[in-house]
């Protein structure tokens, strides 16, 4: 049966459009950053969980100091050193306001640093004070694990469930709807570039073995948010280090 040619001039748009999308990220940084990382990331993980092997890693792998609580931790270190190292870079920022997006990003990398690690509780291992206790459902030096409704009432999907809802919607809207949308051709110094393309598929991703595996019986020991929050992570460390890149680079042309 004969292919309507408008089928076939069809296919060979998107997959110009497509191309279009690679060849922008050529400017960018490097494909070992936003192609490699997450992929090898994602396997490397999935791998541990499902062989068991190295037991080393894998007997505490979801725990508050197994791998993948430190390799969030230390992606959170990284974008915060090099904000800091963006906002006192002697280059010109092309708008005043992206500095004050650079700072608003940062306060809430070093909120989310710190509570990760529970203020530090989890590598000074000091006690929890016992009113906090009572309050936190993992007794823990944290206020994500808080009973909120102490607050008037307040519901915990309204203070916690609620901005993590909207993070993962702007990963996933600005950083793999709107690239392949504009196919990488609007560059803005806001949205992400399609060098976050794949941080934010795997992010969408992140949990579906764990699905398979509880539908298989087989519950691997570790919560779908834990594995989500590090490719969150690396999706806001990408996006920073892409916005360095630019920046340093509109700094040499300026």
């Amino acid at each position: 049966m004969a292919v309507p040619p408008y089928t076939v001039v069809k296919a060979l748009a998107k997959v110009w459009g497509y191309m279009m999308i690679f060849h922008a990220c050529r400017h960018d940084i490097s494909p070992l950053v936003w192609l490699g990382l997450p992929i090898v990331s994602y396997l490397l993980f999935y791998a541990i969980l499902f062989t068991g092997f190295p037991p080393a890693l894998a007997r505490g792998f979801g725990s508050e100091l197994g791998v993948l609580e430190n390799a969030q931790v230390v992606l959170l270190l990284l974008f915060l050193l090099l904000g800091v190292n963006m906002l006192y870079a002697k280059g010109p920022f092309p708008h005043a306001r992206l500095r004050i997006w650079l700072m608003v990003l940062m306060g809430g990398a070093l909120y989310t640093l710190i509570e990760e690690i529970s203020w530090g509780q989890h590598y000074f291992g000091w006690g929890t004070p016992a009113w906090l206790a009572d309050l936190n459902g993992q007794n823990e030096t944290n206020l994500h694990n808080i009973d909120t409704t102490v607050f008037f009432g307040v519901p915990r999907a309204l203070v916690m469930e609620l901005p993590a809802n909207i993070l993962l919607t702007a990963i996933y809207v600005g950083g793999l709807v709107y690239p392949i949308a504009t196919k990488g051709q609007r560059p803005s110094w806001f949205w992400p570039t399609p060098v976050c393309i794949p941080w934010a598929v795997l992010t969408a991703c992140a949990s579906l073995p764990l699905t398979i595996a509880a539908w298989l019986d087989h519950p691997l020991r570790v919560r779908h948010g834990e594995m989500q929050e590090f490719f969150v992570y690396g999706f806001l460390f990408t996006y920073l280090l892409s916005l360095h890149c630019r920046l340093r680079q509109y700094s040499i042309d300026a």
